[in-house]
């Protein structure tokens, strides 16, 4: 590649909105600084290397712009895919270097194994992003509406549908309320992931989810949260969940309060 402008990308957020702007995946917000960013990243340069955008990288990307994953969980599964490198050829120049090194004819029966291969990292990729996307979403139900570790098995399709959840200890009844933002990411993820009744987070196999899987599971994302991973697991997140609640309504109460003294006020 002698002669020729390369630009080199790493499998990073970058590299994955670049390919979403080349497949016309950014065309809706065309005209805005971000879409102009993108559509001018390449210029100037003949070559582009980067990680191969197959189906499994699509599959999250999507994922990625549907709003299902965040940018964090995008970067780990293109990590996870284990992408190998493409060379794009961009311009006429980078074109004209191009040269066929060998043909190499393949059978019928070794055109069906390299089918074979690519459906099985599909389902592969499809599997990751599903992993993630189930992952970040336990985290959002115990920050979210607080549940103990234990109640997670109550948060079941049917509660979702219903938009609440009913928990019960020591014969005290309690219904917890599903904030729609976050009702409306677990309907999603149901719907993908086909599952028709029952816990919505389970394993692979449809089996309900270990406790102590859940909590190895949320402690695998401290790293990228920047938490130590004592402090990354279900109990934290009900804490939190708990003392952001706490502030919510000391500061409702203030402006009850507030409120109440201005009408006295008022009235004398």
């Amino acid at each position: 590649m002698s002669g020729l402008s390369v630009l080199e990308i790493p499998p990073n957020l970058e590299w994955a909105m670049l390919v979403a702007f080349y497949r016309g995946k950014m065309e809706p917000i065309k005209g805005t600084p971000l879409y102009q960013q993108y559509a001018q990243l390449a210029q100037g340069h003949d070559v582009l290397v980067g990680a191969i955008a197959n189906d499994r990288m699509f599959y999250v990307l999507d994922n990625f712009f549907l709003g299902n994953i965040t940018d964090v969980a995008l970067i780990q599964s293109l990590a996870a895919l284990q992408l190998g490198r493409q060379y794009v050829a961009v311009t006429g120049r980078a074109c004209e270097k191009v040269r066929v090194e060998k043909e190499i004819p393949l059978s019928h029966l070794e055109r069906l194994c390299l089918q074979s291969v690519s459906e099985q990292n599909r389902a592969k990729g499809i599997s990751l992003a599903n992993d993630i996307c189930r992952n970040h979403r336990m985290v959002k139900v115990f920050a979210s509406i607080g549940l103990a570790l234990r109640e997670l098995p109550l948060l079941t399709v049917e509660a979702v549908n219903q938009k609440q959840v009913r928990l019960s200890s020591g014969g005290i009844y309690q219904i917890v309320c599903i904030p729609a933002p976050l009702r409306e990411e677990l309907e999603e993820y149901i719907q993908r992931t086909g599952i028709s009744g029952g816990p919505v987070f389970v394993t692979k196999n449809g089996k309900q989810i270990s406790r102590a899987s859940v909590t190895r599971t949320i402690r695998s994302l401290a790293r990228d949260a920047r938490v130590v991973p004592e402090k990354c697991n279900p109990r934290c997140l009900r804490k939190l969940y708990q003392t952001t609640m706490a502030e919510i309504e000391a500061s409702v109460r203030l402006l009850m309060e507030q409120t109440y003294e201005q009408l006295l006020k008022e009235e004398q």
